[in-house]
C-alpha cells in the first residue's frame, strides 16, 4: 500500500450522514457480525473524516489484512503519536498473522475500541464483554494482577495464543517501554507460570509509574523462593515450573549443565533441581563444580534420576548431591524435599 489512497472498498458508497452516526452505524454493524458492512461505514466516514480517531481506530481493528492495519494506525499515530491502543490494535493482527502461518486456527473476532461502549478488554488478547470477567473468554488467562496466587494456579490459559502475545509485546515493549507494555507483558508471563521473566518488566513497569497493583505483584514475587530446574527434557521442565510456581516458589529452568551456570551468575536458588543424563555437561559433572565454588557449594542439590541403583547413589553422593527425587515426579514428594532440605 502507497501513498494515501484508502484501502479498496467492497462497495460503491454507503451514503453521506455526519461521522458521529456513521461510526455508530459500523460499531452496530461491526457488533452484529457484519463487518463487511462496518469496513464500507468505516471507509465513508474517513473519506469524509479522515482525521477521525475512533475511525481510524476501528477501521485498523476490523482490518482484513496487517497491512491494511498497519496504514490505518500510521495515519493514526500522526494525530496521536501516544495512542496505547493503536499498539495492541497492531500487536492482535501479528498474533493473528504468526498464528495462520504456522497452520493455527485463528479467532477473528474483531476488538472493540475503548470509548465506543466497551465494559471490559482483556489486556492480553484484546477480547471483550460486557463486565469484566474472572478469567478471559477467548485467551483464558487471568486478566488483572491483583490476584497473583489466581494466575500462578491458572491451568486453563491458552498457552499457544498468550505466548504469542508474550512475544509480540516484548518485542514492542524492548523497543519502546510504557508502562501498559511492561505490565501486560509481565501479566502474559505471570499466565504462563514464568514469573523470573515477568518480575523484571513489573519493576521497569514501576519506574514509569506509580501503580499499587504492579507493586503489589513484585512484593508478592519477590518474597518467594526461587527454585533452578536443570533438565534437557523440555515437558520435565514445564511440569516442574507448573507445580513450583503454583506452590509458591518462582522458578527459573535451564537446559544442561553449561546453561544451568549461565543461570547461577544472574541469581542464586535456594534449591537446584537436576537431571543425571544431560548433554554437553551432565547432573553429576555440574555437581561437582557446584561443590568447588565457595559461593554455591552450600545450595542443596537434589537429583532427578529414574534409576536409583546402587552405583548411581554412589556416583551422587561422590559427586556431592544432597539428595534424589525418581522420575516421573510425584508433586507431594518434591514438596515435602524443599520443604526438608530449605528448613535445613
Amino acid at each position: 500500500m502507497t501513498g494515501e489512497t484508502t484501502p479498496e472498498r467492497d462497495l460503491e458508497s454507503v451514503g453521506s450522514a455526519p461521522p458521529e452516526e456513521q461510526l455508530r452505524r459500523a460499531v452496530a454493524a461491526a457488533r452484529g457480525g457484519r463487518k463487511n458492512e462496518a469496513r464500507d461505514s468505516l471507509r465513508a466516514l474517513l473519506d469524509e473524516s479522515p482525521n477521525h480517531i475512533q475511525g481510524l481506530l476501528w477501521a485498523a481493528a476490523l482490518s482484513e489484512t496487517v497491512d491494511d492495519a498497519f496504514w490505518y494506525l500510521q495515519r493514526l499515530l500522526k494525530l496521536d503519536p501516544g495512542n496505547e491502543q493503536a499498539g495492541k490494535i497492531l500487536a492482535m493482527h501479528e498474533v493473528r498473522e504468526s498464528m495462520r502461518q504456522n497452520g493455527q486456527q485463528v479467532d477473528e473476532t474483531f476488538v472493540e475500541m475503548e470509548g465506543a461502549g466497551t465494559t471490559w478488554q482483556c489486556p492480553l488478547c484484546l477480547a471483550t464483554a460486557s463486565s469484566r470477567p474472572r478469567r478471559c473468554p477467548r485467551c483464558r488467562s487471568i486478566p488483572a494482577l491483583g490476584d497473583i496466587e489466581a494466575i500462578l494456579k491458572n491451568e486453563s490459559v491458552d498457552e499457544t495464543l498468550v505466548t504469542e502475545v508474550a512475544e509480540t509485546l516484548s518485542r514492542k515493549a524492548a523497543a519502546h517501554p510504557s508502562f501498559e507494555l511492561c505490565r501486560d507483558l509481565a501479566l502474559a508471563y505471570l499466565n504462563l507460570k514464568r514469573s523470573v521473566e515477568a518480575l523484571p518488566w513489573l519493576r521497569r513497569a514501576a519506574e514509569l509509574r506509580e501503580d499499587e497493583s504492579v507493586t503489589g505483584a513484585i512484593d508478592t514475587l519477590s518474597g518467594r523462593r526461587l527454585i533452578l530446574a536443570v533438565d534437557d527434557s523440555p515437558l520435565v521442565r514445564r511440569v516442574v515450573t507448573a507445580i513450583l510456581e503454583r506452590n509458591g516458589y518462582r522458578a527459573v529452568t535451564a537446559t544442561d549443565g553449561i546453561q544451568a551456570l549461565a543461570r547461577l551468575n544472574e541469581a542464586t536458588p535456594s534449591v537446584i533441581l537436576l537431571d543425571i543424563e544431560m548433554p554437553r555437561m551432565d547432573g553429576f559433572q555440574l555437581c561437582k563444580v557446584l561443590r568447588k565454588n565457595p559461593h554455591l557449594k552450600d545450595i542443596p542439590v537434589l537429583l532427578l534420576t529414574g534409576s536409583t541403583t546402587i552405583q548411581h547413589r554412589m556416583r551422587a553422593r561422590l559427586a556431592g548431591a544432597t539428595d534424589f527425587l525418581e522420575k516421573p515426579l510425584d508433586e507431594a514428594d518434591l514438596l515435602a524435599a524443599l520443604d526438608k532440605h530449605m528448613a535445613k
